[in-house]
């Protein structure tokens, strides 16, 4: 483990004794294992797009209710502009269609003429199953907060404005990528790189204390180990001194 890593995990080590006085076990309706071995066999989940577009403030209390349900899942939420009047024509609809498209490409995969030349989807990868793609809607008043450093460990809490074709991926309990001024994401290439780095992590299959649990434990698993490396090289010096 990277030694800037393995620092990084120990900052967080007290944090895992507050995080487990609470119930942190997460519920699948689609466990990932199972999605991935019928991903294997050719049989996946559908990945539906909504049709009745919601608020913010209930897509963010419907997110949050989950949560308290202990329930996992992978959501996707896309600001559209149901507002105007021509929704849902064509051009209101492009971007949530095009999210909606890419996220079927990278959980199934590609199929190609050649058999050998297939590529796996997440699901197969690593038995990612995503709920659905939801339209909210767009309003220009609705803000989200977001955690500005001010300071080395010092942070204040303000609000941004979300955009019209903001992205909000939330898998379980994490919270949703954002840029580096705090707005959401927006672009299906940035929807993959924080779609796949949750997944590489393993991140959808615990709850984020859960995970914390885990990183902990590996922790301490490589202490151990180089604590008995440390011990034997010091029992090879030895011997080599008698």
């Amino acid at each position: 483990m990277p030694q800037k890593l393995h620092l990084i995990l120990k900052k967080i080590h007290w944090r895992n004794s507050v995080l487990f006085l609470i119930k942190t076990t997460i519920t699948f309706k689609h466990p990932p294992e199972t999605v991935r071995q019928k991903a294997k066999e050719g049989q996946f989940l559908p990945i539906k797009m909504g049709k009745n577009p919601v608020s913010f403030a209930a897509f963010s209390k419907g997110y949050q209710n989950n949560v308290k349900k202990k329930q996992a899942g992978i959501y996707i939420g896309v600001f559209v502009d149901a507002q105007n009047e021509n929704w849902p024509d064509e051009e209101t609809t492009k971007h949530i269609r095009s999210v909606h498209t890419y996220v079927k490409k990278l959980i199934l995969g590609e199929k190609e003429k050649e058999k050998e030349k297939n590529k796996p989807g997440y699901a197969e990868l690593y038995g990612a199953a995503v709920v659905g793609v939801a339209p909210i809607i767009y309003d220009p008043n609705d803000r989200k907060n977001f955690s500005k450093r001010i300071a080395k460990g010092q942070y204040e809490r303000v609000s941004v404005p979300v955009n019209l074709n903001d992205i909000i991926l939330l898998v379980n309990d994490y919270a949703p990528p954002e840029k580096k001024h705090g707005a959401f994401i927006n672009t299906n290439e940035e929807l993959k790189f924080a779609l796949e780095k949750h997944l590489k992590n393993g991140e959808h299959k615990f709850s984020r204390a859960q995970y914390l649990k885990y990183l902990d434990d590996e922790i301490e698993a490589r202490d151990k180990e180089i604590k008995k490396l440390d011990e034997d090289i010091v029992l090879r010096i030895n011997n080599r001194t008698l």
